[in-house]
């Protein structure tokens, strides 16, 4: 899945969703469990300051707040939708589970941060 704009491949990673570490054989090389991202929104997504929020059958992007002014001024935008592929129902449902157990954290994480 590519979540940016960006075609100049030496800028991209492939990104787990669920993280490598955190994963099972069969979830590392499951390839609904992962995302081509620019580098720097990867480092964002791998520490949850970035994730992307289910919405009807689209995802939206979601930054924590700390986050968001830098994001800001390196073109990331709150809200902007995730470009997917056509998936079959499977695909679609597996991609689905591994960015919602991501969004859970982040939301979190989020929640965590935000002053009382």
């Amino acid at each position: 899945m590519r979540a940016s704009g960006i075609d100049l491949p030496e800028l991209l990673v492939a990104s787990h969703i669920k993280p490598w570490r955190d994963s099972s054989d069969r979830e590392r090389l499951d390839s609904c469990n992962g995302l081509l991202l620019a580098t720097h929104i990867d480092k964002a997504f791998d520490r949850y300051l970035l994730s992307f929020k289910e919405d009807s059958d689209e995802f939206q992007v979601s930054i924590h707040p700390r986050a968001a002014k830098t994001l800001s001024s390196l073109d990331v935008k709150a809200n902007a939708r995730l470009k997917l592929p056509a998936l079959n129902l499977t695909d679609s449902a597996r991609f689905a589970s591994y960015v919602r157990q991501h969004f859970d954290i982040h939301a979190k994480l989020v929640a965590r941060d935000r002053p009382s």
